[in-house]
């Protein structure tokens, strides 16, 4: 339990971070996702190179098993960047979405495939209320 709660701390300690990065002014989030598109290519290059040793080696894992245990027959992955996680997922999750800002990056998930992607931002989520059982942002 202790464990599960460090992990959704980590979670939302990521989220509020990069809500600092955007406020409610559509000019912040048109430049945050330009400096997202901008540093795309490497985002790809550093998850293909497994070098994110926290993710690969710690977090997965348990994040993963979370998931299973959901039960989850829908999900949507916030900031789903190149889809790794929304693939994972799939394993699991009988539909599965992935939302991000950057074209590039979902121009890399939709090559992979296993889920549905969509351009959006966590501030203005284009889903109606209640659309999936399990929410991550990972």
């Amino acid at each position: 339990m202790v464990y599960e709660a460090g992990l959704l701390y980590y979670g939302i300690q990521n989220l509020k971070s990069t809500l600092k990065l955007i406020n409610e002014s559509d000019q912040k989030v048109d430049t945050y996702a330009n400096g997202l598109d901008k540093s795309a290519g490497a985002w790809i290059r550093s998850i293909k190179s497994e070098s994110d040793y926290a993710r690969f080696a710690v977090l997965d894992d348990p994040m993963i098993e979370t998931v299973r245990q959901s039960g989850a027959k829908t999900a949507l992955d916030v900031g789903c960047g190149e889809g790794r996680f929304c693939r994972m997922m799939a394993e699991h999750v009988p539909e599965v979405t992935g939302l991000d800002p950057t074209e590039a990056l979902l121009e890399e998930a939709r090559a992979f495939g296993h889920a549905r992607y969509v351009k959006g931002v966590a501030e203005q989520l284009p889903f109606a209320d209640q659309s999936f059982d399990l929410v991550v942002s990972y």
